[in-house]
């Protein structure tokens, strides 16, 4: 194997809503969870 830089830990978050309306307030929550697991969103 090779070594690969660690360049820190970025996703895309996306989320589905089906029949429903996206509220910001999930939105918020998503990305929060997501920073709390130690990811840096890269776009939403």
């Amino acid at each position: 194997m090779f070594e690969r830089p660690r360049g820190g830990e970025r996703a895309v978050l996306v989320r589905v809503g089906l029949g429903a309306p996206v509220e910001q307030e999930d939105l918020d929550e998503f990305a929060q969870l997501a920073e709390s697991a130690g990811v840096q969103p890269a776009a939403t």
